[in-house]
């Protein structure tokens, strides 16, 4: 599902602003940028995130402004500017030029000085967590809103679902008689006049009434749908559940798809399986 959050925190001079997107994932898949300096507290945020979501793609973006009290210290990479000043110096023999190299200009050269803050990890951590939060605050406003018409779309999908079946259904009464009649027709035509073995009739007559009977897969189709709509009754993370559903809907359908041989029972089950794949779709958009 998705959704946009922004949150800031300013305290003793620095100042943290959070910001969250969300998009439609089949699992929760987390990305989080925090400041260099709270690298090691990624896990700590991953945490927080997933007590509060269970599938989307959460795009988390931490920024820092201000120093507070923390102190400052200049970082020297002593090494990287040995290899600097070798580099240099290989240049100015392969060249034959003078390789006037002094310590400022290695230190002007990228990575051999870094300013670093020693800050209170923890307490820097718990005001991106506090930011986070009003952002979160945010985002989950926005995906009940986007959640309440999903739910809505799922309804009426659902209640069309149920008014084709109970079509079919109609459509299919006296499948079953005609399916052994037809059968009967066929034998009288080929054996023309030969005398029938009633047993074996019967037991063909029976295989065919059985290829032919679609009602137990209606049933447990609707059976599904009132699973379906207590799931969006039931609110909460349920998205997952509808995926499952959704599932055993298509299997339902693609059955009853496979064993109609009534023209119009087809017809309507074509329009059951356009249904049920925006189902199988909007399921995946839902927590």
């Amino acid at each position: 599902m998705t959704g946009y959050g922004r949150g800031m925190v300013e305290k003793d001079g620095v100042e943290v602003a959070c910001e969250v997107r969300s998009v439609n994932h089949r699992f929760l898949d987390l990305g989080i940028r925090l400041p260099g300096p709270l690298l090691s507290g990624e896990a700590r945020i991953a945490a927080r995130l997933r007590s509060r979501f269970e599938r989307g793609r959460l795009e988390v973006t931490f920024r820092r402004r201000g120093a507070g009290g923390a102190a400052s210290q200049v970082r020297v990479d002593l090494a990287l500017a040995r290899s600097y000043l070798d580099a240099l110096q290989k240049i100015g023999a392969h060249l034959h030029v003078t390789a006037a190299v002094d310590a400022v200009h290695l230190a002007e050269r990228p990575g051999v000085l870094a300013v670093e803050e020693e800050a209170d990890v923890d307490e820097e951590l718990a005001r991106c967590e506090q930011a986070l939060d009003l952002a979160l605050a945010m985002v989950v406003r926005m995906r009940t809103v986007e959640g309440e018409r999903l739910a809505a779309d799922l309804g009426a999908r659902c209640d069309r679902l149920a008014e084709l079946a109970g079509q079919v259904a109609e459509a299919v009464r006296d499948a079953v008689p005609k399916a052994v009649e037809q059968l009967r027709e066929r034998l009288a035509q080929l054996l023309q006049g030969v005398a029938v073995d009633e047993a074996r009739l019967v037991q063909e007559a029976a295989l065919v009434a059985d290829r032919a009977d679609i009602h137990e897969e209606i049933a447990r189709l609707g059976s599904h749908v009132q699973q379906v709509r207590e799931a969006l009754a039931q609110g909460g993370a349920v998205g997952r559940r509808l995926d499952f559903l959704a599932q055993e809907l298509h299997r339902e359908v693609n059955t009853m798809g496979s064993k109609a041989t009534d023209l119009a029972a087809r017809r309507l089950i074509v329009e059951m399986k356009g249904e049920v794949e925006k189902i199988r779709e909007q399921a995946q958009n839902v927590e």
